[in-house]
């Protein structure tokens, strides 16, 4: 499994400055390296033979629009407005009642508070924010008031939006707090390869691994018409990566689930469902299954999952019969949200 894999050009439409692809190269499997507490010898998967040598290097992109330019996300990504409910007259005149230093100073905690939440990743649960942020305010009702503000200051002080999420995904309906949670995002404005490259600098390389698995795990899933057994995707998982485990282990916390440069396999899904990336049920024959979640669709998007795709598989570019699918499948009112 590549350490690094996400951040990535795209040369799918013109722009003044062409920007470079990057280049990941698998990290070099190890004989004997332990995943899943197996030994498992870098011979017949991954490799370019049986030596241990590193995969092909991949070039991965981002899914750029060829008409409009932009980086798109997901067809189902909107500006939330009417998810946050609409601010009635009168919890707009009580808000603004208060004095504005007062008021200021409210909007300031709840855009910290969200910008923690969305710096782990954390799902922003807006039934939960008035205990979280509101204290003696929140008997006044004006928590969508001071919510709506905060989210503005997020967007245009520092780039980042909140993205509600939707409320399904193909056959799969969202429940619970995947159904009622927004998620910090970076604005659509800032989408683009250069500042997703600037995004990535920096970050450790096992951060970097834990985002290769992520993509791969999406990709899985979305091959699999948004929905997979769990015990299927970590087969998957190891035919790319011979080192991880092939199969669900029953105690995940084992330190002989470590697999070098990579992390706890089982660990990092658990930490995927948390983030809501993928949903946990069972199907029709009780087997667990993982389902793309909500973050998965405002934060990455199909587009950008069947970009990876493509370049995971070695194409030159991505189907255009996939993408019209998708396109298909936007609701009418998507394109004017989106823009």
């Amino acid at each position: 499994m590549a350490p690094a894999r996400k951040r990535r050009g795209s040369r799918a439409a013109p722009e003044p400055e062409a920007e470079e692809d990057v280049e990941v190269v698998a990290e070099k499997p190890k004989r004997g390296s332990r995943g899943g507490g197996r030994k498992r010898s870098s011979e017949g998967g991954g490799g370019d033979g049986g030596d241990g040598a590193a995969n092909k290097a991949r070039k991965f992109k981002l899914y750029q629009d060829a008409t409009t330019g932009r980086y798109e996300t997901d067809p189902f990504e909107g500006d939330g407005a009417g998810a946050l409910g609409e601010v009635k007259d009168k919890e707009r005149e009580k808000a603004e009642a208060l004095d504005p230093k007062e008021l200021a100073a409210l909007v300031s905690k709840m855009a910290r508070y969200m910008l923690l939440r969305g710096s782990k990743k954390a799902p922003i649960v807006k039934a939960k924010v008035a205990d979280a942020v509101m204290g003696d305010y929140k008997k006044l009702r004006i928590t969508t008031y001071v919510f709506g503000k905060a989210r503005d200051l997020l967007r245009d002080a520092w780039g980042y939006d909140l993205a509600p999420a939707p409320p399904s995904c193909g056959d799969v309906e969202f429940r619970g707090q995947a159904k009622d949670a927004w998620y910090l995002v970076y604005a659509p404005r800032l989408r683009s390869a250069k500042h997703a490259a600037l995004a990535a600098n920096g970050l450790p390389e096992r951060e970097l691994a834990a985002r290769g698995v992520l993509m791969a795990a999406l990709a899985m899933v979305q091959a699999h018409g948004g929905a997979i057994r769990e015990k299927e995707l970590y087969r998957m998982l190891s035919a790319v990566d011979p080192r991880l485990p092939d199969e669900p282990t029953q105690n995940p916390k084992s330190s002989r689930n470590e697999v070098p440069g990579v992390g706890n396999v089982a660990a990092l899904l658990d930490e995927f469902k948390a983030q809501h990336y993928v949903v946990a049920s069972k199907d029709t024959e009780d087997e667990p299954t993982l389902a793309l979640g909500p973050r998965a669709l405002v934060d990455v998007g199909r587009y950008q999952i069947t970009q990876f795709q493509a370049d995971a598989l070695g194409h030159a570019a991505v189907d255009a019969a996939m993408i019209q699918e998708l396109a298909d499948a936007k609701p009418p009112d998507a394109a004017e949200a989106q823009q």
